[in-house]
């Protein structure tokens, strides 16, 4: 039995549940996504909406954050936009643009350029870009590139977990889906932040989490809370993911989560069920709808025990209300 108490920084735009639902599973399958279920894609559905975010937790406590999106809701089709943002030692800076259809999202290898990346005077824009090995398996190398008016990172992410999904990745919304890989669970992150008026040589913790559907994104993505710890045991890397959502009153508020517990490179656990509690809920100043925590644990695993705190690094306000709604939907 993994027993593990854990101390971590949670997002506060990810917003917990107010209330229980029903359990949803998703649709059955492997943990292991094929190839084409790790590629961008452009689809013609009218609701299809694509994400690919990338997390790193830097070693001096710095978060970085990048989002890239297309979707063909609202106007037009083939829209892009992206997210990058730097926080640390509670300082927020951030940048985010809409590129219409003026980007590059290819694959095979993995290409993403958006905005302007000449950092000319009040442009913005960031990159993504394949150095070496083949996506969904160790060792594969990304290089992340952004750069905004205050702030710029160059951050090379190398996959140290296969990518891995909660049974198959999908959840049905009648004939329309929501699909969900872990593309990297845990990467080495090396690179170079200049942020704050300093230039740092940063080491780090990386996540990258991938995201596609041709249903509304508004019926499936309400209150979520999720977890991602790392940390190590007897020598060895520990990952720990956890994820726990309920849908938006439009698909009845039904709930759907998963835990995934991986030591070096190899899974040695997984439950594909909401399995996070929260516990110390206080209202969201900004959302009185939704409650924040100040811990939660995994309950009704018998296999693992995970209890965590939670310590507020910004405001929401610091952040979310810089967030697109269109970043908040994906």
């Amino acid at each position: 039995m993994l027993r593990s108490r854990l101390l971590m920084g949670l997002c506060f735009y990810l917003m917990l549940m107010l209330r229980i639902g029903v359990a949803r599973a998703f649709e059955p399958g492997p943990s292991t996504p094929p190839a084409s279920d790790l590629r961008l894609a452009l689809l013609p559905e009218d609701e299809y909406a694509e994400s690919l975010t990338l997390l790193a937790y830097l070693s001096d406590g710095t978060r970085v954050e990048t989002g890239f999106q297309v979707s063909n809701l609202g106007p037009g089709s083939g829209n892009g936009g992206y997210d990058i943002e730097v926080v640390s030692a509670g300082k927020v800076a951030y940048a985010r643009d809409g590129v219409k259809h003026h980007f590059r999202w290819t694959d095979d290898p993995l290409s993403i350029e958006m905005g302007d990346l000449a950092g000319r005077k009040n442009y913005s824009g960031a990159r993504l870009r394949t150095l070496s090995g083949t996506a969904g398996q160790v060792g594969h190398t990304l290089e992340l590139s952004a750069v905004a008016k205050d702030f710029s990172y160059n951050l090379r992410f190398r996959a140290l977990v296969p990518a891995w999904r909660p049974a198959s990745g999908r959840i049905r919304f009648g004939d329309r889906f929501f699909q969900y890989v872990v593309q990297v669970p845990r990467a080495e992150v090396t690179g170079e932040v200049r942020a704050f008026g300093k230039v740092t040589q940063v080491t780090g913790r990386g996540y990258v989490e991938h995201g596609r559907t041709n249903a509304d994104p508004r019926r499936h993505t309400d209150r979520q809370l999720r977890l991602r710890y790392y940390d190590e045991v007897d020598g060895q890397p520990l990952t720990v993911l956890a994820f726990d959502q309920l849908t938006a009153p439009a698909d009845g508020a039904r709930r759907f989560g998963f835990l995934a517990v991986f030591l070096g490179g190899k899974l040695i656990h997984q439950s594909v069920a909401p399995l996070l509690d929260p516990a110390g809920l206080r209202p969201d100043p900004q959302r009185k709808q939704n409650q924040v925590p100040t811990e939660f644990h995994v309950s009704r695993d018998p296999a693992v025990k995970i209890r965590a705190s939670v310590q507020r690094l910004v405001e929401r306000s610091d952040y979310l209300d810089q967030v697109s709604g269109f970043m908040r939907l994906i």
